[in-house]
């Protein structure tokens, strides 16, 4: 072998330019995963644990009963099973948000679930100190930030080469939360209403019927 071909050769100031340029690209890459897999934890747990506390009743919760009885109260009917549906959505959603786990449609559950949970509050002002929606809203946010930027590498999506975690998936999830929680509101608001016409009705009656 010839002196030239045993030389080992040196990188160039663009070779060298171009493995920084990838260095700082995958650490990059590592610390937004690492953040979206905290997000999704935190969020997913939350919603996960509320979501278990509603339908069955553990971590001091309420249980499925009270809860519908709640939800009556509220004017979310029917009761029963809007009660039972929302704690699996809860859980399941909470859970599958933090495993990054088909996380356009558990984005949608968490955002959909929270934005009504936001609702029932926002007639105390934001701050969760005066009942407000401050905490509820949050979590609605973060399910859909998270369907928006998607799980990151650390994620059963990831692991399942995004199978579950599509473009049109997104756009669906986002469509599909938006129109869930205002579809909520609205036959919670209709049947408010309906019952204080009522309320309104009955006691226009009340002095007829007595005289």
């Amino acid at each position: 072998m010839t002196e030239r071909a045993t030389k080992t050769r040196k990188p160039t100031p663009e070779t060298e330019s171009r493995q920084l340029r990838r260095a700082r690209r995958r650490a990059a890459q590592a610390g937004s995963s690492l953040g979206l897999l905290l997000l999704r934890v935190a969020v997913g747990g939350t919603v996960a644990a509320h979501g278990l506390q509603n339908a069955l009743g553990v971590l001091h919760g309420p249980g499925i009963e009270k809860t519908s009885v709640q939800f009556d109260r509220l004017g979310i009917r029917p009761a029963r099973p809007l009660a039972v549906a929302s704690g699996i959505g809860m859980v399941g959603g909470g859970a599958a948000l933090a495993l990054g786990l088909a996380t356009p449609v558990a984005g949608a559950a968490v955002a959909a679930s929270m934005g009504v949970a936001a609702w029932q509050h926002h007639t105390k002002g934001f701050f969760e100190l005066d009942g407000g929606y401050e905490f509820p809203l949050g979590l609605a946010a973060s399910g859909a930030a998270l369907i928006l930027t998607g799980p990151g590498r650390l994620s059963a999506d990831a692991v399942g080469k995004n199978r579950l975690n599509r473009g049109w998936m997104r756009a669906a999830g986002l469509l599909g939360a938006a129109a869930a929680t205002a579809v909520l509101i609205m036959r919670q608001e209709a049947s408010l209403e309906g019952e204080a016409l009522a309320r309104q009705l009955d006691a226009s009656e009340a002095p007829a019927q007595e005289g």
